[in-house]
């Protein structure tokens, strides 16, 4: 079943952030999303640079120079949040790989679980009748040969 929190790009970049962490979440869509942070702690970055640079137009009117300033600020700030969240998505996704990695490790016990305690049963019944046969007809021939 597929988390539509985490692929719906209909959502903005921070809500699917959000929703990494919560229930139902795969690996992949963690991945997914971390490479998705990552081109836009880039973009913001670039745009921050972009603003700062009209910014600091002397041509620039004095209204534009204020928007242009704000909006070098919320770029700087869209830059700092993804590189804030960069290594908790990081860890978010060591977490369910470690967890998805588990239950695969889990469902193959489950799977030989059944076999495994078949051969311990029979195990359990062919070894007392090899141990008399042992005692009884080995160990007497080993000593009458010393």
């Amino acid at each position: 079943m597929e988390n539509k929190t985490m692929t719906s790009n209909a959502l903005p970049l921070d809500a699917r952030i959000a929703s990494a962490f919560g229930v139902d979440v795969r690996s992949d869509e963690v991945a997914a999303l971390i490479a998705e942070v990552k081109d836009a702690a880039h973009a913001v970055s670039a745009a921050a640079e972009r603003a700062l640079e009209r910014a600091l137009d002397p041509a620039l009117p004095a209204n534009e120079v204020a928007g242009q300033r704000r909006a070098m600020e919320d770029a700087g700030f869209s830059r700092e949040y993804l590189s804030a969240v960069l290594p908790r998505l990081q860890q978010r996704l060591d977490e369910l790989c470690a967890a998805e990695e588990d239950a695969r490790c889990r469902a193959a016990y489950e799977r030989v679980k059944g076999e495994r305690d078949a051969l311990a049963q029979e195990l359990a019944e062919l070894y007392p009748a090899f141990v008399d046969k042992l005692v009884a007809g080995q160990l007497d021939r080993i000593e009458r040969v010393e």
